[in-house]
């Protein structure tokens, strides 16, 4: 936690965070488009799947596989939504989070695997 007092541009970390969150929570929000038990709910309750999800991802588990899916389940069963496409809701969301990190960590990897080098080179 301390390592946050040793950040060389605060602001710019600060607006990047907020902007990540506001990325999934759009992403939230878009993906219950994406079955049609979920198509009425809004931006408070993308708010509210996000937050549980949060906390799914957070416990000790591998990936939040498993409790980041009970955990939006259960908070979209609270807003009326059937257990089944809570299941299916969550599982596309993971899902596509998921790919998502695989694909754009391959990506910085090989941008900053070409820098490093160009580094090594001029030494």
């Amino acid at each position: 936690m301390l390592s946050i007092l040793d950040i060389k541009y605060p602001i710019l970390f600060t607006g990047y965070t907020i902007a990540i969150w506001l990325c999934y929570l759009i992403s939230a929000y878009f993906g219950f488009s994406i079955i049609k038990e979920t198509t009425g709910l809004g931006l408070k309750e993308a708010l509210l799947s996000l937050i549980a999800g949060s906390f799914g991802m957070i416990a000790p588990i591998q990936g939040g596989i498993g409790a980041y899916h009970f955990m939006v389940s259960q908070c979209l069963m609270l807003l009326g939504v059937e257990n089944s496409a809570g299941l299916i809701y969550a599982t596309i969301c993971h899902a596509a989070q998921t790919v998502l990190v695989i694909i754009l960590g391959i990506v910085a990897l090989i941008f900053s695997s070409s820098k490093n080098t160009s580094i090594i080179n001029e030494r």
